[in-house]
């Protein structure tokens, strides 16, 4: 593979380098500064849409739910304090927070007084009719001011499950899906609301959850994990390098040859894609793992020759003739095995297995480039005084030693802890439960908890867009059916179909007595007016009414869980009913569960390409075979 003649193409590779040393290692240097400056020039993408792959049908449909009505439940705070002080922060935050964050708008509890003055056009006929009658008797029946009452109070209960607590729903400004990694519009939501309530000090508190609250609480805590672990990640491995390349100039070569591979990879999928996604940014850094092994087996060999007592020129022929095929064959496999998963249809592993593809080869490049060069020059203008000492790991010689004198007895050992790993192998599951896969610095779900304990409702549940009010009347009947389904609110709720009979009774009625209390609430009624779909406040349409008056349903599960496999069958129950069903548990499934469809087919495809590259390299049946144990 490396000796099409006379001389090998690492022999003329390593001529090059002793030839050129300042030239390969000055284009190496060039292309990492260049890849930077593109790297930060190309769009960035660091979203769950990005994640999710903006072409996803259910992320296209989960947004244009959201553009269409709004993203009120996406983020919730739940306000809890004394009931005297309560209303004061519900309304300081409805003005301050649009001002002081990115919230858009602060949307108050339902009101019920709201119901209580429209009335007369919600009554069910008897009571209406027992009104009216009473109305025009010039009397108030004890029947019909008990009947009203308790209608008011049915509003009351309906609406208000406690005066020490309430929810407030806020409008954000993009879809909690294109939200960026770490939260940041969520963050600054929260932490001006928080100060907010505390420049008050009357003893109330604000807490969120929603979509939006969970996901900026995952992010920003996975983040802020991240930040400190990557270099501490980084500093292991470079210390490792320390370990075998004492020279701390070999060390900081062998970390710019690396980083410049994860740079330049970077620059290169971002080209392509004309955007840098969290799945390329992730995967960008497990190459730093991957790309460090190339860069030890060559130092190793560098070292070794130095050990020796070869000079640098022949320090660098002996490293590439033993170690340049391995490099490149190991990372022809790799970059392709990965590379395989670009075929995927999924976002996410589109942009994993292109990062990962380019990232691998152009790390052994790098590798095998600029860290060859650089070193040749460091040993030139600052050589060791005497030859370095040998590299000695220990046990590693005694273990090797072990292995040729007992060749069966290790290789039965291999083969038997293979069979055992993969009789083990069925007990493996996917974890579908988003909760469990979350960071456990989330409060944002123990707040959903609590709304629903307190309120006898959760905060997760479906949009599903409908034509007209026939088709909500026949879809929420329908899915009330359903042992999944909660509750379902709908249009047909609230409109009034009264407008045009209840009106001229009402006005017949008031005109012959005005005076008595039963008259009093009529004419209330009438001087509010009944309820048409363009007279209903936001806090009452958010989710089932758009601006443009376009209808859906809120359905609300009985099981307010964030596990997929669950999600999945009652998905599929609810889309029987409803098919433009969509919202947070449609997402849990395509976060938790997109994947897994593809995994029996990425398996073997790998398994294959590996298989087909190792027959190329050894053609030989034995050393593919020992390869694959």
């Amino acid at each position: 593979m490396f000796a099409p003649g006379k001389e090998s193409y690492s022999d003329r590779w390593a001529d090059l380098i002793i030839a050129k040393p300042g030239l390969v290692f000055t284009i190496g240097t060039i292309l990492i500064i260049a890849s930077t400056i593109i790297s930060l020039l190309i769009p960035k993408d660091l979203s769950f849409t990005g994640f999710l792959g903006a072409d996803d049908p259910e992320v296209i449909a989960f947004n244009h739910a959201f553009e269409t009505f709004g993203a009120y439940s996406m983020l919730l705070a739940l306000v809890e304090g004394p009931a005297d002080t309560l209303p004061d922060t519900i309304a300081v935050l409805q003005e301050q927070l649009p001002l002081q964050s990115p919230a858009q708008t602060v949307l108050p509890p339902a009101d019920p007084d709201w119901f209580k003055d429209r009335a007369p056009w919600l009554w069910p006929d008897p009571i209406f009719n027992a009104v009216i009658k009473d109305v025009e008797a010039g009397e108030d029946s004890a029947f019909s001011l008990n009947s009203v009452k308790t209608a008011d109070a049915y509003i009351q209960n309906l609406l208000v499950k406690t005066d020490e607590a309430a929810i407030l729903s806020i409008a954000i400004g993009s879809s909690p899906l294109d939200m960026s990694v770490g939260g940041a519009n969520f963050r600054d939501i929260e932490i001006a609301a928080k100060s907010i309530v505390a420049e008050l000090d009357n003893g109330t508190s604000v807490e969120f959850t929603g979509l939006a609250a969970v996901g900026g609480q995952d992010q920003g805590a996975v983040v802020s994990r991240i930040i400190y672990l990557t270099p501490l990640t980084i500093i292991g491995m470079l210390f490792l390098v320390f370990l075998i390349e004492p020279r701390v100039s070999r060390v900081a070569l062998a970390g710019l040859a690396l980083a410049g591979s994860v740079l330049i990879g970077l620059a290169v999928v971002g080209m392509i894609q004309e955007r840098i996604t969290l799945g390329s940014a992730f995967f960008g850094l497990l190459l730093l793992g991957l790309g460090i092994d190339f860069g030890i087996h060559l130092l190793v060999a560098l070292r070794d020759g130095r050990s020796h007592g070869l000079s640098p020129d022949e320090s660098v022929h002996k490293a590439m003739n033993a170690t340049a095929e391995p490099i490149v064959l190991g990372a022809i496999s790799s970059s392709l095995a990965f590379g395989v998963i670009m075929l995927i249809p999924h976002s996410l592993t589109r942009d994993m297995g292109l990062t990962a593809f380019f990232g691998v080869l152009l790390a052994m490049v790098m590798m095998l480039s600029l860290l060859p060069a650089g070193w040749l020059m460091l040993e030139r203008r600052i050589a060791h005084k005497g030859n370095p000492a040998r590299l000695n790991i220990p046990f590693l010689e005694g273990a090797v030693g072990f292995s040729i004198r007992n060749p069966k007895l290790v290789f039965g050992t291999g083969i038997l802890l293979a069979i055992i790993g993969a009789a083990g192998l069925p007990r493996y599951k996917s974890e579908t439960d988003l909760e469990k896969i979350f960071s456990r610095d989330v409060p944002a779900l123990e707040v959903a908890r609590r709304i629903e304990q307190i309120f006898e409702t959760g905060t997760t549940a479906y949009t599903a867009k409908v034509e007209n009010l026939q088709q909500a009347a026949e879809w929420k009947e329908e899915l009330l059916k359903l042992d999944c389904v909660a509750s379902v609110s709908s249009p047909t709720d609230i409109l009034s179909d009264h407008a045009e009979t209840r009106r001229p009774i009402i006005e017949r009625a008031l005109a012959s007595n005005p005076n008595s209390d039963l008259a009093k609430r009529l004419q209330a009624g009438l001087d509010a007016g009944p309820i048409t779909i363009d007279s209903i406040p936001p806090w009452l349409g958010s989710g089932i009414i758009s601006e443009d008056l376009e209808m859906a349903l809120h359905i609300v599960p009985v099981e307010h869980t964030l596990d997929a496999a669950v999600l999945d069958k009652e998905i599929d129950l609810i889309r029987q009913v409803a098919p433009t069903a969509t919202g947070v548990p449609v997402i849990v499934r395509l976060a938790t569960m997109g994947l897994s469809q593809y995994v029996p087919y990425m398996v073997p495809m790998v398994f294959v390409v590996v298989t087909l590259i190792l027959i190329v390299a050894f053609r030989d049946k034995q050393g593919v075979l020992l390869s694959l144990v």
